[in-house]
């Protein structure tokens, strides 16, 4: 017994527009990756005075613990800001951190061992007190934060840290593209399915799955074989697929740009070109790489042919936005996902990544 696949016709500029929103950096997060950089190239110094970002040692008889100050809470500031090394102070450890992980942490203990009711007072004496010096925004610093010469001013290094927060923000922005653009083209589509054949198919391959659950769960199975239906389109109209070099040139980029960016290029080609090898063994890794550049051309595809509505703004003007679909029924779809087989990655070895499947299609199969 057999179905055939029912036509798709799709005007997607006729369909309702789906909004594409850009996170825009924050003054308190661009100062954020300013200072990390600033920390990394800064020096460490012995400061005569505790301060809330210091690195502390006290010493209890004749054992040594550590901990930082940004850890402390109200009560832990209260104690020990402004005390310099060698004074001696009276502390309840479990009084006077943020968390009482860090108790377990600085006294090295586990939490089967903390006793209940035990607040932990000794009488301390400061040990030492380290501090990481930022280091000062001017031509040394810029040559060694950017050492290919792409900063050498303070605006320019505010674009680059916004360019780093923003692209963090994308991947989030980037799945709820797709939710949106996945749930508009489900209700506007009309796609025809013979859902007697699709139940009876479901309950002879699904071992779990009564007829009662399906009725129940139906509308979702629909959505989810319609957006399968409309996906293998899209991928073949766009002639979306990824290739052995696609997936080389993304872990070789990976790897220069979050392990060599400081590195001239062709000193660390042969390191590099070893860590990719070794990354293409790994037959999941290259999987996970496949369907990642996969539902990136996918998205670019649709970006391409829906109705796009661009908006920008922060990170709270993004969460107002898609709190207004917090209850839609295309959340049920998900994230896109890739059906189409490849041809090319077909017909070449088994050490290349396969086509993935679905999610949406296999999410009550699995």
């Amino acid at each position: 017994e057999i179905a055939l696949q029912p036509a798709i016709d799709v005007d997607f500029k006729s369909l309702p527009k789906v909004t594409s929103f850009k996170i825009e950096a924050s003054q308190e997060e661009k100062n954020n990756v300013i200072e990390q950089l600033r920390r990394r190239y800064g020096k460490y110094i012995n400061p005569e005075t505790i301060a809330e970002d210091d690195y502390i040692t006290v010493k209890i008889e004749d054992k040594e613990y550590y901990f930082f100050g940004k850890d402390l809470n109200e009560e832990g500031r209260k104690a020990l800001v402004g005390k310099k090394v060698d004074d001696k102070c009276h502390l309840a450890f479990r009084n006077i951190f943020t968390d009482e992980k860090i108790v377990l942490r600085t006294l090295k203990m586990t939490e089967k061992e903390l006793e209940e009711g035990n607040n932990y007072e000794f009488d301390c004496t400061i040990a030492s007190i380290g501090r990481m010096e930022l280091a000062e925004i001017n031509d040394e610093f810029f040559k060694n934060a950017y050492p290919d010469g792409s900063v050498t001013t303070k605006e320019q290094m505010e674009e680059n840290a916004a360019k780093q927060v923003e692209s963090q923000w994308k991947q989030y922005t980037d799945r709820q593209f797709m939710s949106d653009a996945i749930g508009v083209m489900i209700d506007n589509v009309n796609i025809t399915l013979p859902d007697e054949f699709v139940k009876r198919y479901l309950l002879a391959t699904q071992k779990d799955l009564t007829a009662e659950k399906l009725d129940e769960q139906y509308a979702e199975y629909q959505k989810s074989i319609k957006w399968q239906l409309l996906e293998n389109k899209i991928a073949k109209e766009n002639d979306i697929h990824v290739s052995q070099d696609d997936i080389k040139e993304y872990v070789r980029n990976f790897f220069m740009t979050n392990y060599f960016g400081n590195f001239n290029g062709e000193d660390v080609k042969e390191r590099v070109e070893s860590l990719v090898n070794d990354t293409l063994k790994r037959k999941e890794d290259v999987k996970n790489i496949y369907d990642q550049l996969y539902d990136q051309k996918l998205q670019d595809a649709l970006r391409k042919s829906l109705n796009v509505s661009e908006k920008s703004g922060s990170y709270d003007d993004f969460m107002k936005l898609i709190s207004k679909d917090k209850d839609s029924d295309k959340k049920a779809v998900g994230k896109a996902t890739k059906t189409k087989k490849d041809a090319e990655v077909a017909e070449e070895s088994e050490d290349k990544p396969k086509a993935k499947t679905s999610k949406a299609k296999t999410k009550k199969a699995e």
